[in-house]
């Protein structure tokens, strides 16, 4: 596995308080899904590291520290994005790397592919 990112780049992009060690396990997961979905698909060397560390954003905005929808001071009252089921687009980060990812596998990871069979007649 070729880890193309380190967790000094992916704080750069996504203000967390996570600490380097923390945001090495997010690295790790984004590099294997780069490795075994995208790595032969053509794209360079700097492209996949570009997705790679704004896939661990999106890993990290999905879960430790989630993307606020909205804020109200009075009463108050935070509103984060329903991340789940959205895939990449459940986070800013998700989607700059679908637009990166030009071969666009990551966008479908996880959609399930339905099957349709039609029964034109009854008769045997």
């Amino acid at each position: 596995m070729a880890i193309r990112t380190t967790a000094a780049e992916v704080k750069e992009i996504i203000p967390t308080n996570l600490t380097t060690t923390q945001v090495d396990p997010y690295i790790t997961t984004a590099s294997l899904i780069v490795d075994e979905n995208i790595a032969d698909c053509g794209l360079s060397d700097e492209v996949l590291e570009q997705i790679e560390m704004w896939l661990t954003a999106h890993l990290i905005a999905m879960t430790a520290d989630r993307q606020t929808k909205s804020e109200k001071v009075g009463e108050a009252q935070v509103t984060y994005y329903d991340n789940f089921g959205k895939s990449l687009n459940s986070t800013s980060y998700g989607k700059v790397v679908a637009m990166l990812d030009t071969c666009n596998v990551l966008s479908d990871i996880g959609k399930k592919t339905i099957k349709t069979t039609v029964i034109t007649s009854f008769e045997t």
